[in-house]
């Protein structure tokens, strides 16, 4: 079995790039969705779980782990790249 590598801090700014744009790619999906289906329905009710976990859990995982492969002076010039403007944000 092959050692896990974490994500470097370079890594983390690219994984985060990606991470968005899936975010912006559920959006589209939650309201096409919505529009065949209704707000109420079960694959709307199933969306909107599957987003909450990933935009409050697992990014605030994420953020965690960047926190530990980030030192001070690339903080400061990066900020939090999972939390920067909004998860829309860029």
């Amino acid at each position: 079995m092959s050692r896990l590598k974490p994500l470097t801090h370079e890594e983390h700014l690219l994984f985060a790039d990606k991470f968005k744009n899936m975010m912006r790619e559920i959006d589209e999906i939650e309201k096409q969705v919505w529009q065949s289906y209704g707000v109420s329905s079960r694959a709307s009710k199933i969306l909107h779980s599957v987003k909450k976990k990933l935009n409050v859990s697992f990014r605030g995982e994420m953020d965690i782990h960047y926190h530990t492969s980030t030192d001070h002076q690339q903080f400061i010039d990066n900020g939090h790249v999972y939390y920067n403007d909004d998860i829309y944000g860029k």
